[in-house]
């Protein structure tokens, strides 16, 4: 089983990380970072360094405006992690009472 990963961040030194993580072609199923922004005179929309590297390598990049209420988000974890969450639930399940 490949090792599958949720990238989170936004600014210029978190580019290094992930330019890592695809270069060891980590299988990277989802990028979430801050969503674009007006800025400058003009108010032009900009994206985030992690979200123009993201695009570069055609990564599925999220940018909701909270993480608070993320629930989809917090599905996509339960999927990718079903293996772990079950075995830590197995693990729970037998130590129930002595922990």
């Amino acid at each position: 089983m490949s090792l599958k990963i949720i990238f989170m961040g936004t600014p210029e030194f978190a580019v290094p990380a992930l330019k890592e993580l695809i270069k060891e072609k980590f299988d990277i199923v989802h990028v979430y970072t801050q969503p674009p922004k007006k800025s400058n005179r003009g108010l032009k929309i900009e994206k985030t360094p992690i979200h123009v590297e993201a695009e570069k390598n055609n990564l599925n990049i999220h940018h909701p405006s909270s993480l608070k209420n993320e629930q989809e988000l917090l599905k996509k974890v339960l999927l990718i992690f079903m293996p772990l969450y079950y075995l830590i639930g197995e693990v729970l399940r037998l130590f129930k009472g002595q922990l």
